[in-house]
């Protein structure tokens, strides 16, 4: 398979040697020029969050829990949804690059800093998730993996959003066809089980709605939509294509195939999803460590260096042995607690105060150690809740006595 991923990836890079010309700035390197258009941008949201979750993961969670176990991707998938009809508006009107950039004007520098921190450290957790997706499912060793990572940063920084995203459409189609054809020639189809449902897995599905309404990497393609009704339409159009790919994950594992058995076709289809995550991580995480970490200027070269050091930090990581549900539920973990309310607050109300920080994040350490990571989850997000709703109050009161 290590030679049929080169091949691959080949095709990808010489594909997106178009697109160079086209990313000489900042804002075309990183958003498009903020030019896609309602099809290609619902086509590479869907293949960014159609990665090593959908398929790697859901099918470890099937197999642990029956047919419950693609219910964190149908949450995934309404979290796009919601912030179609309810963010995606507001973010797109903001003009910005990344995520941390709506923070801002909004608080004080090192907190920005502090908090775009929090996000690379959830993505270099995603891409070490990816990355060890791609060595289960390609049968790859240590050395095979960290030359076809290597190529994947190419053909990803050739053209920046631009390759990305039109690459990522090419992925999806290979994506989605590969698994229909699987499931329409595959064996007869069973029944699964029903599964019992238990607190860790409200857990990742509560990790993954949230993650789908705010997260760095989904706000990163709506940056590059046209207009506001292009991110609307694209975000929602990613939603529904993200549950009906889960629905069809669930009818590949129950006609059984199996993830570890790849004929060629499912094995490009499982392929194409991670390496379409992973293109997409590498542009986010990229842009916010040069701009809002590391404050860099940009240059043709800067982004390309930044990204290598991602490569090299999350390869080490995938290489490490820690399981993928672990890393998965750790990076989404970090980046919730922490960014969740005040981005939420900043996009609503246009501003926030530090307690939408603060609070969420202190429950969290108070409780983890007597109850364990889930329930300090919630229970930090019931604290953010509660912060937001006090710091709203405390608003509307300051107006009225105005």
């Amino acid at each position: 398979m290590f030679w049929i991923l080169t091949v691959y990836l080949a095709v990808l890079t010489l594909y997106s040697i178009s697109f160079i010309s086209r990313s000489r700035t900042a804002a075309g390197f990183f958003v498009s020029g903020r030019q896609l258009g309602p099809v290609t941008l619902s086509l590479t949201i869907a293949a960014t969050t159609i990665g090593g979750s959908a398929i790697v993961v859901t099918w470890t969670l099937i197999r642990r829990y029956g047919a419950w176990g693609i219910m964190p991707d149908i949450a995934g998938g309404a979290g796009l949804c919601l912030l179609g009809l309810w963010l995606a508006a507001r973010v797109r009107r903001s003009k910005k690059l990344t995520l941390p950039g709506l923070l801002d004007s909004r608080f004080p520098p090192y907190l920005v800093r502090l908090l775009a921190i929090a996000i690379v450290s959830a993505q270099i957790a995603w891409l070490a998730l990816s990355f060890g997706s791609l060595r289960i499912v390609a049968g790859l060793t240590a050395r095979e993996l960290i030359v076809i990572c290597f190529f994947t940063w190419v053909y990803s920084f050739i053209g920046g959003q631009w390759s990305v995203s039109r690459t990522d459409v090419l992925q999806f189609a290979i994506l989605g066809g590969g698994f229909l054809f699987a499931v329409f020639t595959g064996g007869k189809f069973c029944v699964l089980p029903a599964g019992e449902l238990g607190l860790p897995l409200f857990y990742l599905a509560a990790l993954m709605f949230f993650s789908h309404l705010i997260g760095p990497d989904v706000f990163s393609k709506i940056f590059s939509a046209k207009n506001e009704v292009v991110a609307k339409r694209g975000a929602v159009a990613a939603g529904i294509l993200k549950i009906l790919f889960s629905l069809l994950l669930l009818a590949a594992f129950s006609a059984g195939l199996s993830i570890k058995k790849l004929n060629l076709i499912l094995f490009l289809a499982v392929a194409s999803a991670i390496l379409s995550s992973v293109d997409s991580v590498f542009i986010s995480a990229t842009a916010i460590l040069e701009r809002d970490i590391l404050k860099l200027k940009h240059h043709r070269f800067t982004p390309r260096l930044v990204g290598i050091l991602l490569l090299a930090v999350s390869l080490a990581f995938a290489l490490s042995g820690t399981g993928i549900v672990k890393i998965l539920a750790s990076g989404y973990t970090i980046f919730l607690i922490f960014l969740f309310f005040p981005t939420l607050s900043v996009i609503l109300r246009g501003q926030a105060g530090k307690m939408t920080v603060w609070f969420p994040v202190l429950t969290f350490f108070a409780v983890w150690a007597p109850l364990g990571r889930p329930a300090a989850f919630f229970a930090a997000f019931a604290a953010g809740g509660v912060a937001l709703a006090a710091e709203n109050n405390c608003s509307q009161k300051t107006d009225t006595s105005r």
